[in-house]
């Protein structure tokens, strides 16, 4: 589960996300992909935990992590889809 101020960290990181999405057209097909890849999600999480240390060499080991804690509980899942989906900066 992430914590406040992991969520909060997110935030500013998905808000950007959301808006060259949503410029781009691709807000629609990032929902669509993201819910079809829900299934998977548990999967992914557990991948990203195996190869932590790995990718730590290339990104900070806690950031691993928070998108790990991320894949692996829906309701996360359903809070990542609603920012990379909203349908403008008053939305997210």
């Amino acid at each position: 589960m992430l914590t406040d101020s992991e969520r909060a960290r997110l935030e500013t990181r998905l808000a950007a996300w959301n808006v060259r999405l949503h410029a781009w057209g691709l807000d629609g097909l990032t929902a669509a992909l993201l819910e079809a890849a829900e299934p998977f999600s548990l999967i992914g999480a557990q991948v990203l935990y195996v190869a932590q240390p790995t990718l730590g060499l290339f990104v900070p080991v806690e950031s691993v992590g928070r998108w790990a804690r991320l894949l692996e509980d829906p309701a996360n899942l359903a809070w990542l889809r609603a920012r990379l989906t909203a349908s403008g900066e008053g939305d997210v």
